[in-house]
């Protein structure tokens, strides 16, 4: 591919005739910039005899097609330009205090050649307080060189960030409550530095206050004074945002940075806690629909929880996961009260007050859909790696019926009617790529998976029929070409 032209940027070269050495010096740096694509005017190139060698200076400084002057600074320089009055004088390369003053200063780089006897670098004292490039020795000018050419390309290395807008914690009314947020950094710090002797109990004290902060977000029973219950709860939903993405941050540092399987059994005994909130509480009056913030919630959590450990390349962790079953109290039916065992689809049930009576309201095919696309708004985390997840976590449920007894609705994938396949399951052609696959999707090889489909089909549970209408299954999982290549 062709770089794109650069205009070539004029700078002035000024400095003092200290010693041929040191003239040298300035020779060897100014045919180096002019390698580099700058136009450096240089008085032993451009000035000619006969020319008033002052006037000459001084119209370089003020000339705007010259965008920078680099003054070399040494201790010649420093009392030259500190003691030189008008013109007079035989170094009349050095800017004077007078000149330096008709310009703007940021258009002078002061360039340092060398320190003093005490250690301080030699510069004029109009330059006083400026940020110098500190060249006076071999190594720091080969290490601060590009420096120097990316300030006269105006390209610096570090450039100040396009503002953005503030964080969800700052202009949502639910704050992230102090003990979760200093109980995370905490964790994080810990991450980071490798102190695995103190991650076990950081883990489990902001696990233990991110699930206690989750229960400020319950919500009352409907009432004859809320016809829209739904409304209160999308209210309750998007109040959460703050906690979630603060939990997503964390699984996310964790799984980069934690490969021991003990700690994520933390995180597992976690989401175990968590199905407590959609529990009946003991007496008073309770309608279902009052844990539909927790249902969603669940849901997206572990929809999460499934993208980053795919993001992260943690696919063996799905395991701890998924395979064994979660022990809750049914709220609801003949088993209501009693202790029971589910899969992990437990995360995915219905969510009456979103998935009938709001998306009947608004006719949408599903809100929950809705709002997990309208919170994806992570860079690395899209609503295409989420998609991904459902998808993943949809054909496990299906191929491992253990602990199918609910439905996992992979609900987000009505947004991929117009996809061919998702990332993982397109690379997933190649065999290196399969086997990444093969261990989120537990089979062992792709012969396997075609008849675990079969035998399903077989059950009368289609696993490739339970898709959104809309939506081509056979192109997403990419059946036909999976593990084709080397």
């Amino acid at each position: 591919m062709a770089k794109e032209a650069v205009a070539a940027p004029r700078i002035f070269v000024s400095y003092s005739w200290s010693s041929p050495s040191h003239e040298q010096w300035v020779v060897q740096l100014a045919e180096r910039l002019r390698g580099d694509g700058v136009d450096v005017i240089l008085d032993k190139w451009d000035l000619k005899e006969g020319q008033d060698k002052y006037a000459f200076m001084e119209s370089m400084v003020t000339d705007e097609s010259v965008v920078k002057v680099l003054a070399i600074c040494d201790a010649r320089y420093a009392q030259k330009a500190d003691g030189r009055e008008g013109g007079v004088g035989t170094e009349t390369q050095i800017i004077s205090k007078e000149v330096y003053e008709k310009v703007k200063q940021t258009k002078f780089i002061p360039i340092l050649a060398v320190f003093d006897s005490e250690g301080k670098p030699c510069l004029p004292t109009f330059f006083g307080g400026r940020v110098y490039i500190d060249m006076s020795t071999p190594e720091r000018l080969n290490e601060n060189y590009p420096k120097l050419v990316r300030s006269i390309f105006g390209k610096p290395l570090y450039e100040k960030p396009v503002l953005g807008s503030p964080p969800s914690y700052v202009t949502e009314e639910s704050l992230i409550p102090s003990r979760t947020a200093g109980k995370f950094a905490m964790v994080k710090d810990a991450l980071v530095r490798g102190k695995t002797d103190l991650l076990g109990g950081f883990i489990a004290d902001y696990l233990d206050a991110f699930l206690a902060s989750l229960e400020d977000l319950k919500t009352g029973p409907p009432t004859s004074q809320e016809p829209s219950f739904d409304e209160k709860v999308v209210s309750s939903i998007r109040s959460s945002l703050p906690r979630r993405d603060e939990f997503i941050e964390f699984l996310d540092v964790f799984t980069r940075f934690a490969d021991d399987d003990k700690l994520y059994t933390e995180i597992r005994e976690m989401y175990q806690g968590f199905l407590r909130l959609l529990e009946r509480p003991a007496g008073g009056v309770w309608w279902p629909t009052q844990v539909d913030i927790f249902r969603f919630i669940g849901y997206e959590l572990f929809l999460y929880l499934a993208a980053i450990l795919i993001k992260n390349r943690r696919y063996a962790k799905l395991d701890i996961f998924a395979e064994r079953p979660y022990f809750y109290y049914p709220s609801a039916g003949p088993s209501a009260g009693k202790g029971a065992f589910a899969g992990y689809s437990i995360f995915c049930s219905p969510i009456e007050s979103l998935d009938k009576v709001r998306s009947s309201r608004l006719g949408r095919m599903s809100v929950a859909a809705d709002l997990i696309k309208e919170r994806a708004y992570r860079r690395d985390l899209n609503l295409d790696s989420l998609m991904q997840a459902d998808l993943v976590l949809f054909l496990r449920w299906a191929l491992h019926p253990r602990h199918s007894e609910r439905f996992w609705n992979p609900r987000t994938l009505i947004f991929a009617e117009y996809y061919e396949s998702f990332e993982l399951f397109a690379k997933a052609t190649s065999r290196p790529y399969f086997s990444r696959l093969a261990m989120l999707l537990k089979i062992e090889s792709k012969d396997e998976l075609v008849q675990m489909c079969n035998t399903a089909e077989a059950r009368g549970e289609p696993v490739l029929g339970r898709f959104p209408l809309s939506v081509d299954p056979m192109a997403l999982i990419n059946l036909e070409n999976l593990d084709t290549q080397p």
